[in-house]
């Protein structure tokens, strides 16, 4: 899995990595593939390692069961129109 977003917040020390698939189905060790992702990016920017770090995958809609597998695995299930809710 890669890595489709990081979003960095300098006053938080927060980094959010999020991932953005069209099929929402959960596949198989996506926690473990995203985790990997983010490991290999703080590999390379060493100084947001101490930072607090969030994953968020993000679809065009995301079943209820997909959304409590990622939330139990750490990760924040956020639907694309929720996203972009109040950008129009």
């Amino acid at each position: 899995m890669d890595i489709d977003l990081v979003a960095i917040c300098e006053d938080q020390r927060r980094i959010r990595f999020g991932t953005c698939k069209r099929n929402p189905d959960e596949p198989p060790g996506v926690a473990h593939d995203l985790k990997k992702a983010m490991e290999r990016f703080l590999e390379v920017h060493g100084h947001h390692r101490i930072w607090r770090t969030e994953w968020v995958g993000t679809a065009p809609g995301i079943p209820d069961a997909v959304r409590d597998a990622r939330r139990i695995a750490g990760i924040q299930a956020q639907r694309l129109t929720d996203l972009i809710d109040g950008l129009q």
